[in-house]
């Protein structure tokens, strides 16, 4: 399967899921609320009914955030540190509950979604999904480190130079493969949610690290569908870009294209695992699948299904698990 056939498919997948977007629109914007309403009370409470506080309304304004935390005192910001890391951490288990159902719905037999499935899977997957999310920081943390490695290697060479361009150079070069290296953590780990889910597998370890190999294996594939998925999120972010600044100050219509710009964000986040789903599934076929296959008749006799098929299909009937050769040889095996 080729990166945009995978894509096309997933397309069809999330668009037939549209109350799975009711799901998701719901549950962020709830969540924004709680968020937005104590910042909100803080703005009226500064700028009072002012025409910078109608602008606030509309866009942030990252030079008003930075002047607010300067003039409140900073046992006021350390008191709510806490608050802030909490809620941060709650948007992370309630994003990695709810890809637990997207994942089971865009790995099921028909794609189609149904509130049983749906909630089903984002209970029955939340546990591994979370072991497998703690993993991914020490992936993260290892980018963090190269970046910092990047940055001192670049003080050392041109930090006591007259020239400030050649280090101005490095520095965008730096975050150009910083942030190449955080897709590639990201896409790896979307890999293993859906392993996890369509496998219907616990151990996470194995599900990271064969992902690693799955990717490499199939970079072409699996790099391009998740670049292609990429490229429509940017071109969606342009034209809302465009179009807010058409808009100017009209409120109820920033307001509406603000909260179509959330749809189209939520349709992005849907089409990453639907596509990558769709790729998955052509690269590492359930093992019921391949003995499908090899069993369908071709002509007078149907062929034998290879043993070590049968004996994937025989240990996933028997509700275990298929040997790790049939898809990441020699991946190590362990639960976090």
């Amino acid at each position: 399967m080729s990166p945009l056939h995978a894509i096309a498919q997933g397309i069809r997948a999330v668009n037939r899921t549209k109350r799975m977007w009711l799901v998701y629109w719901l549950a962020t914007t709830i969540f924004a609320l709680v968020c937005a309403l104590p910042v909100w009370m803080l703005v009226s409470s500064t700028l009072g009914h002012s025409l910078w506080a109608d602008r606030l309304m509309n866009e942030f304004d990252p030079q008003f955030a930075v002047e607010l935390a300067s003039a409140t005192p900073a046992a006021v910001l350390s008191a709510m540190a806490p608050a802030a890391l909490a809620l941060a951490a709650a948007f992370v288990l309630l994003g990695t509950f709810l890809a637990g159902g997207a994942i089971a719905v865009f790995t099921s037999e028909d794609r189609a979604y149904s509130p049983g499935l749906f909630w089903a899977g984002c209970g029955k997957n939340f546990a591994r999904l979370f072991r497998l999310s703690l993993i991914s920081l020490l992936f993260y943390a290892a980018v963090l480190a190269v970046s910092a490695g990047l940055a001192k290697v670049g003080q050392s060479l041109w930090g006591e130079g007259m020239e400030e361009r050649p280090l101005r150079v490095y520095g965008w070069c730096r975050l150009g493969v910083v942030l190449l290296l955080l897709f590639l953590v990201n896409m790896i780990f979307d890999y293993a949610k859906i392993r996890l889910v369509a496998r219907d597998r616990r151990e996470t370890w194995r599900a990271a690290l064969g992902s690693v190999a799955l990717v490499f294996r199939n970079f072409r594939r699996t790099a391009g569908t998740f670049a292609g998925v990429l490229v429509l999120g940017g071109m969606l972010w342009g034209v809302y870009t465009l179009l807010r600044g058409a808009l100017g100050n009209w409120v109820v219509q920033s307001i509406v294209l603000a909260q179509a710009y959330v749809v189209s964000r939520i349709w992005i986040k849907l089409l990453f695992y639907a596509g990558e789903a769709e790729m998955y599934l052509a690269i590492a076929p359930r093992p019921e699948a391949l003995v499908g296959q090899a069993l369908s008749p071709a002509g007078p006799a149907a062929p034998e299904a290879p043993a070590d098929v049968q004996a994937s299909a025989a240990a996933a009937s028997a509700g275990g698990e298929a040997p790790a050769s049939a898809e990441e040889p020699g991946a190590p095996g362990g639960t976090l």
